[in-house]
């Protein structure tokens, strides 16, 4: 079994999808296989809307630049890679996520956009680091700038 990591990034998000598959392929045979999907994506959509002019694939959002890569990341590709390609979706025992975007330090940090776990997470952290004594300081530049700038230290 050899495991697969498919999927896009942007500036603000991503998708990222595990498979596995009997064969072992490289990078360049994944990427074939990836983009030959599309193609066959994108063919089968072609032509495929009713008289108002809706898409009846309501899973593909088109512009007047095409399809997105994050349109044919998600449940098309998948679909095809599991249905035509043979590959097969690992199951996860056990799984950990966070907000990104939060201090592991602050809880509550985020907190509209974080999930509680987030919370649960950052209060564990802050009180191991209230234990061990490390702290979150600021401190000045070379320039003399202490906009910005921090660091974490050992409490005095």
């Amino acid at each position: 079994m050899y495991l697969y990591n498919i999927g896009y990034g942007t500036c603000e998000e991503s998708e990222y999808h595990q498979f596995y598959h009997t064969t072992k392929y490289t990078d360049e045979e994944l990427e074939d296989i990836v983009v030959q999907c599309f193609c066959e994506i994108i063919e089968y959509s072609a032509g495929r809307f009713d008289e108002t002019g809706d898409h009846d694939n309501p899973r593909l959002w088109v512009n007047e630049k095409g399809i997105k890569f994050s349109e044919l990341m998600g449940e098309p590709i998948f679909n095809e890679l599991l249905e035509k390609k043979g590959f097969k979706q690992v199951e996860f025992v056990a799984r950990f996520s966070c907000f990104g975007w939060a201090s592991a330090m602050l809880p509550g940090d985020w907190k509209s956009w974080a999930s509680e776990k987030n919370e649960t997470y950052q209060t564990r952290i802050k009180e191991f680091c209230e234990k061990k004594g490390i702290i979150i300081e600021q401190f000045k530049d070379k320039d003399g700038d202490e906009r910005d700038n921090y660091r974490l230290n050992w409490k005095k």
